[in-house]
């Protein structure tokens, strides 16, 4: 389990762009208020029902009292590898497709081992999203309250180089098969 709050003072934008194009990209880099705060968490647990068989429920959500300017929102997306701050690893889009404000999610994973080192496991999850006002970055940004339902399936193999894993996962978005090839541990 984990929880996080964040009070952000005299929140500045940074921008080391061309000062004419500043205009088009003001939106989403300045932020609209000073002296906001945020609170973050995750939940996961992990229940072994049989020697080869494992199920692990995940809950996680984000809050902000305030609109966040683009670069504070969470990147949403991915099989669950992620470690990155503002990731949100979402079986059924692909790494980073999606990106909300404030959100809250539910996951499910189910673990089996065929073999002594292959595993394979079925994920389901849903998200939904709460975004202050209309974004100009849309259909990227999620609107305020889009539900997003995704399933995939992963084979691992646990080999001298660390896992090697293969995946295919769907969703309710649009954009058909997301696939996934991972090779070796996590940095």
């Amino acid at each position: 389990m984990s929880l996080k709050y964040r009070f952000y003072i005299n929140n500045s934008a940074v921008y080391h762009g061309d000062p004419a194009s500043r205009e088009l990209v003001a939106d989403a880099i300045e932020p609209l208020y000073n002296n906001f705060s945020a609170v973050s968490g995750h939940y996961l647990t992990y229940w072994g029902l049989h020697d080869r068989l494992v199920i692990s429920p995940r809950l996680q959500g984000s809050y902000s009292n305030r609109s966040l300017p683009l670069p504070g929102f969470n990147f949403v997306g991915g099989m669950p590898f992620q470690l990155r701050s503002n990731e949100v690893s979402f079986v059924g889009l692909s790494s980073r497709e999606k990106v909300v404000q404030d959100y809250a999610m539910a996951q499910l994973n189910v673990r089996y081992q065929f073999l002594r080192n292959m595993h394979v496991t079925g994920i389901v999850n849903g998200l939904v999203s709460h975004n202050e006002g209309d974004s100009a970055f849309q259909p990227v940004v999620m609107a305020s309250d889009e539900r997003i339902f995704g399933y995939g399936l992963l084979l691992e193999y646990d080999s001298f180089l660390g896992p090697i894993q293969f995946g295919a996962s769907n969703s309710n978005v649009a954009g058909g098969l997301r696939w996934y090839l991972g090779v070796g541990y996590s940095f």
